[in-house]
């Protein structure tokens, strides 16, 4: 993975957590709204256009559902069309976080399109020297 907004110097640990971020943010409010706290959030999606991966990051962000979270990680972004907005994801992730100081990667291979790593929701989490590593089994 690639450091976008670095955080504190180290290694980041926590759980992993996260997936794709419609389903994430359909989520909110609900009892299966999954708690990110403490974790490494990997973040993904196909298909959605910029302007609405923005407003489901704001939505996230007003839910309160970043609140803990120690660092997060961008997958890919697949199909995902741009439709005249001049930022990347990356920028457009990043000018968010900033304000809450929560570090953020990119570059990570989970996601819809043909880089697919599969990881398991709550395995230990690692981020050292800019490589993300997933406990395989609990």
């Amino acid at each position: 993975v690639e450091a976008v907004q670095a955080g504190p110097r180290g290694a980041i640990s926590g759980r992993a957590v996260g997936g794709n971020l419609t389903t994430l943010c359909s989520m909110q409010g609900t009892p299966w709204a999954p708690s990110f706290e403490q974790g490494i959030l990997l973040l993904e999606d196909v298909g959605e256009p910029y302007y609405r991966i923005e407003r489901m990051l704001v939505q996230l962000l007003h839910a309160g559902a970043l609140e803990g979270v120690r660092a997060v990680v961008l997958g890919d972004f697949f199909n995902c069309p741009r439709k005249d907005v001049a930022h990347s994801i990356e920028q457009i992730v990043a000018e968010h976080l900033s304000p809450l100081g929560i570090p953020l990667f990119t570059g990570a291979p989970v996601g819809h399109g043909e880089r697919n790593m599969p990881w398991r929701v709550g395995a230990a989490a690692l981020i050292e020297n800019n490589v993300l590593t997933i406990e395989a089994r609990g």
